[in-house]
């Protein structure tokens, strides 16, 4: 039972030594516009440079774009997707928001590659 105990407290400290030698990641701040991931992949190709602002929030619902996930189309048109938990804050701020154009928002999260870990989303 001791060697079950000391194992026990062994890993656990180990654990905690990994935790606190690795620097935690920094969030970012990120500004662009809230759109679906199908319509924003395919206008920041063709660099529709007016496409933020004439997307709408029609659009956004419409059940082939929501089941596309959404993300920031920030102003040099780069798209960072959102997680699983951006798609379902967006969703619900697209349910409550009376704005139907120009959906510009806020994101602080993490980015990896092309995807950013939505910590919060706010419509400006």
């Amino acid at each position: 039972m001791k060697r079950v105990l000391g194992s026990v407290v062994i890993v656990a400290l180990a654990a905690a030594t990994a935790v606190a030698g690795h620097p935690a990641k920094k969030q970012a701040k990120f500004s662009g516009t809230l759109v679906d991931v199908a319509c924003a992949t395919e206008q920041a190709q063709k660099l529709k440079l007016d496409f933020s602002e004439k997307h709408d929030k029609k659009c956004n619902t419409k059940a082939v774009c929501a089941k596309s996930g959404y993300a920031l189309l920030t102003t040099d048109n780069k798209v960072l997707k959102f997680d699983a938990g951006g798609n379902e804050q967006a969703c619900k701020l697209l349910a409550e928001t009376s704005k139907e154009s120009d959906l510009k928002a806020t994101v602080t999260g993490m980015v990896q590659g092309d995807t950013i870990e939505v910590a919060t989303l706010t419509l400006d």
